[in-house]
């Protein structure tokens, strides 16, 4: 047999070796606080662009509507309307870009995507375990369960005992 590890350990090796490059999800949030500063009207034109999409092009936008009970269009007009009133504050980038998701979010549609920009989409989040399904009987059912079975070691924190 191989003494190669295959699947969601083999995944878990390759972060353990990566783990140089691996950046504290509260030191990456403040450099990304700081990359997304978007100006008024750079954020004007992504929500105008938003509006000319879904309102001009998605086909899908009446039975979005009348499914899922959302209104993307309007939650669009309330936020240009907030970026367009001079004397309001702008709201961080990031709270900008999860309203932006939001919106895209509430339409339940992979056609209808807000991609973020760098710093977020060049990085990606994890948690450093192995998390894997077994099932227990119990009298006549199968009772589903999870345990951790595997953690890269440098993120364990000694001393933090069996929880």
């Amino acid at each position: 047999m191989s003494e190669r590890e295959t699947g969601g350990r083999a995944k878990l090796q390759k972060i353990e070796q990566a783990k140089r490059a691996v950046t504290p999800l509260v030191g990456f949030l403040k450099n990304a606080a700081k990359q997304s500063s978007l100006s008024r009207a750079e954020r004007l034109r992504i929500v105008n662009q938003s509006l000319l999409v879904l309102e001009m092009n998605y086909v899908h936008l009446p039975l979005k509507r009348a499914m899922h009970a959302v209104d993307p269009i309007q939650r669009l007009r309330l936020l240009k309307f907030r970026l367009e009133t001079a004397d309001s504050a702008l709201e961080s980038g990031m709270q900008f870009h999860q309203r932006m998701l939001e919106v895209f979010a509430s339409l339940r549609d992979l056609h209808t995507l807000y991609l973020l920009p760098d710093p977020f989409k060049s990085h990606t989040a994890f948690l450093p375990l192995l998390i894997e399904q077994y099932f227990e009987k119990q009298g006549q059912k199968l009772s589903e369960k999870f345990l951790v079975t595997r953690m890269v070691d440098d993120f364990v924190k000694p001393n933090a005992g069996p929880g």
